[in-house]
């Protein structure tokens, strides 16, 4: 869809020298806001980034995400080299279905202790 221009020939209307100044105006604010921010974004970064770097050479610490990134590989890694044991089935513990093999986390010896509430306001187990 064309727009018809009134005027000679069908060309633009001229636009005054103060209508133009202000649009470049207009625009170099908005240019030198935009840069204003990212340069701030961009320092505060910086800022972040030294103060971590300097905070683990005097702690002798790693930094979080550093060791973060690590357990995560370290996770992924282990994940797929070591053999995983399969899963109960049917709702029974691993000790039942087993016939007396144990898994490595599983408790086996636990001794059985009555707890006695001497507190006047403490709820009786039921």
């Amino acid at each position: 869809m064309s727009v018809m221009f009134s005027g000679p020939f069908n060309q633009p209307p001229p636009v005054s020298w103060t209508a133009r100044a202000s649009l470049w105006l207009v625009r170099a604010v908005v240019f030198a806001s935009a840069l204003v921010v990212a340069l701030a974004l961009l320092s505060a970064a910086m800022v972040w980034l030294v103060w971590g770097v300097l905070k683990a050479v005097v702690t002798g610490q790693k930094p979080a995400l550093w060791t973060a990134f690590d357990r995560y590989r370290q996770f992924t890694a282990q994940r797929f080299t070591t053999q995983r044991t399969p899963r109960p089935t049917g709702g029974m513990s691993p000790g039942q279905r087993g016939g007396g093999r144990h898994q490595p986390n599983e408790v086996v010896d636990v001794t059985d202790v009555k707890v006695v509430r001497d507190q006047p306001g403490d709820a009786q187990p039921r």
